[in-house]
Order: C-alpha cells, then sequence, then structure tokens
C-alpha cells in the first residue's frame, strides 16, 4: 500500500500540467472627435489562417457610456505569442 502511495505521489509530481494564464484586455474606444463609442460591442477576431486564435473569437464586450470595455481571456503558455484582433463597428484593431 505504501510503495503505491509513493509511486502516485512521484507521477503526480513529475506529470506536466497545462495551465492557464488570464488576460485582459481593456481600453477605451473613441470616435475621432474624442467622444466615446457608447453601449457598442468589441469583439475577439482572428487573422485568417491563425487557428490557434479560433478558440477566442466571438468573445466579446460591451462599451459603457464613456467607452471603456474590458475582454477576459485565459492563455496557456503555448499561445503566448498569439495576435488578436479586436472588432468595433467594422474596424479591426490591436
Amino acid at each position: 500500500m505504501r510503495r503505491l502511495l509513493i509511486a502516485l505521489l512521484l507521477i503526480l509530481l513529475f506529470s506536466p500540467s497545462a495551465q492557464a494564464e488570464t488576460y485582459r484586455i481593456t481600453g477605451k474606444a473613441t470616435f475621432a472627435d474624442r467622444s466615446p463609442v457608447m453601449l457598442d460591442y468589441v469583439y475577439v477576431q482572428c487573422i485568417p489562417g491563425d487557428f490557434a486564435c479560433y478558440q477566442f473569437r466571438g468573445a466579446q464586450s460591451i462599451t459603457d457610456t464613456y467607452g471603456y470595455y474590458s475582454i477576459v481571456i485565459d492563455l496557456t503558455e503555448e499561445e503566448d505569442e498569439l495576435d488578436i484582433l479586436l472588432n468595433l463597428r467594422g474596424e479591426n484593431f490591436t
């Protein structure tokens, strides 16, 4: 019994674990005259062919009355260099 417990603990200790980090993307959306974009959706878009990004496509947030938005996504280490585009009113930005 003791050997089984030790073997199980060693397996758990040396097994790789995938941990995701939470990223918060925040910003303020304004028009050219610096007035806020109120109550409009900001979406996550992907560069065509960037398959690692597709799981985040469609994540969204709505701007508040001052134009501020916040999108929260979870990324693993492999996705650390991921390029994410945001879309607001048909315009893409990073």
